[in-house]
């Protein structure tokens, strides 16, 4: 059987060596994100609470998984939205300028599409997933969240070199 053309289109766009970028960044981002949630849940642990505190229950649970997930939002979303701009465009062997440059168009975006994702997976993710499988369930997530972001890498990666085509298209004043 052969590859029907639609398949070579989708694999022809396929760039193995971002691929590999994104794959070395999960690993070393999983042992950081692991980290971090330990911190949560020693930060805003669940209280255990006796049958005669039932009603209580529900505004503590929900107080703690808002604690939680405010914090990882506000304080660890910023930090690993902007280093995996830079860490990306390290590898990709950009220049600190063009870092700086793709973290000024990038960042802003970036941070607030987190914010469309990210909050819901987290309040299920730091409520009811047992510590040990946080990151593989965030990484299920996450096949979604990278492949948004290769897509704006890919974006990118074509303006700059539309921009670059254009740029060798004008004429040279003597």
């Amino acid at each position: 059987m052969g590859v029907s053309g639609s398949e070579k289109g989708f694999w022809s766009k396929v760039d193995p060596k971002q691929t590999f970028r994104f794959f070395l960044y999960g690993l070393v981002f999983a042992p950081v994100a692991y980290r971090w949630y330990s911190f949560l849940d020693k930060r805003f642990p669940f209280k255990a609470l006796l049958n005669s505190q039932k009603s209580k229950y529900n505004r503590d649970f929900f107080g703690t998984i808002g604690k939680r997930v405010l914090c990882d939002q506000v304080v660890f979303a910023p930090v690993a939205v902007s280093a995996f701009i830079v860490v990306m465009g390290t590898m990709e062997g950009k220049t600190k300028e063009q870092i700086k440059e793709s973290h000024r168009l990038r960042y802003k975006k970036t941070l607030i599409a987190n914010y469309y994702l990210w909050p819901a997976v987290q309040a299920i993710n730091l409520s009811v997933i047992p510590l040990i499988y946080r990151v593989p369930f965030g990484a299920v997530f996450g096949v979604v969240w990278n492949s948004f972001l290769s897509y704006l890498t890919s974006q990118e990666k074509e303006r700059l070199l539309n921009s670059e085509e254009e740029a060798a298209q004008l004429p040279v004043s003597a």
